[in-house]
C-alpha cells in the first residue's frame, strides 16, 4: 500500500500517458476511492489531492481506446463525472476537458453555451487550452456571439500561457 500511495502521490493531471499505462487495477482503484471521498489522503509518502486524483480518472475513462488495456472499459458517463468532480474542485485543467466533451459532444449533449462557461472558469485558472478553446469558441461563434477580437485576445493569453498552438493561431 505504501507503494501504490508513493506513486499516487506524484500523480499529476499532466502525466504522461506511458506512465498513466503503468497503472495498476489496485492503484486505479485508490485513486476512485480518494476521488469519492472528497478528501485529499496524505500519509508519510505525501499527499494525493481529491481533484487531482478525480482529473486523472476522467483523462483514463474517456482515453483507454489510446492508453491501452488498464484493466477498465472506456466509460464516457465516468469520465464525465470525474471530470465535473475535479471542475467542482477547481482543477481547472478538467474543467478544460469537461468543456471539450460539451463541445463536441462526447459522452454528453452538445452544449456550446456550457462549453464557453467551462473554458472560461479554466482560462481564469491560467490553463492555456482553456484559453485557446475559448478562443474557438469566439471565433466561430459557437455558444456566443463571434467576435474575433475576443477570439485573438483568448488566442494571446493562451500562447502567452504557453500554448504553441494558440501562438500559431
Amino acid at each position: 500500500m505504501k507503494k501504490i500511495i508513493l506513486a499516487l502521490a506524484f500523480l499529476s493531471y499532466f502525466m504522461f500517458a506511458e506512465e498513466v499505462k503503468e497503472l495498476t487495477d489496485e492503484q486505479i482503484n485508490t485513486l476512485v476511492k480518494v476521488c469519492e471521498s472528497g478528501k485529499d489522503f496524505t500519509n508519510e509518502n505525501g499527499t494525493v489531492k481529491y481533484e487531482e486524483a478525480c482529473a486523472t480518472l476522467g483523462m483514463i475513462y474517456e482515453n483507454i481506446p489510446v492508453l491501452g488495456d488498464l484493466g477498465v472499459k472506456q466509460d464516457l458517463a465516468k469520465a464525465f463525472k470525474f471530470y465535473k468532480k475535479a471542475c467542482d474542485g477547481n482543477d481547472y485543467a478538467a474543467c478544460s476537458d469537461l468543456g471539450a466533451m460539451y463541445d463536441n459532444g462526447i459522452g454528453v449533449k452538445k452544449d456550446y453555451k456550457k462549453a464557453v462557461e467551462l473554458f472560461d472558469k479554466a482560462c481564469d485558472g491560467g490553463i492555456a487550452d482553456g484559453c485557446n478553446n475559448l478562443g474557438h469558441m469566439y471565433a466561430n461563434g459557437k455558444g456566443v456571439k463571434m467576435d474575433m477580437t475576443r477570439a485573438m485576445g483568448y488566442a494571446r493569453r493562451a500562447c502567452d500561457a504557453g500554448s504553441w498552438m494558440a501562438c500559431g493561431n
